[in-house]
């Protein structure tokens, strides 16, 4: 959970930032920052999930983590979090 809280924490900083230095008015800094935070939350799940795939394969070889059961179900939230806020991005801009 302390990953799922950091990465979010990092990806809002780094949102609001993008946003901030990169927009001219608020309406663009709102769809800026909604942008940045989709494309830094997908650069994260993507390596959330190669991180993923490296454990399993490191727990199938060597030894089984039942801890790792957790991770799984935080990228299954991270994942579904991020279908989300695409989604209704999505449904906005029709």
């Amino acid at each position: 959970m302390a990953t799922f809280l950091t990465y979010l924490l990092i990806i809002v900083v780094l949102s609001i930032a993008a946003a901030f230095k990169l927009s001219t008015n608020e309406k663009e800094r709102w769809e800026l920052f909604l942008g940045a935070f989709c494309g830094i939350a997908s650069l994260f799940a993507i390596v959330e999930v190669i991180s993923f795939t490296v454990d399993c394969l490191a727990m199938f070889l060597f030894d089984f983590k039942p801890t790792s059961s957790i991770h799984v179900l935080l990228i299954a939230f991270w994942f579904y979090c991020l279908f989300i806020v695409l989604n209704h991005i999505f449904k906005r801009n029709k």
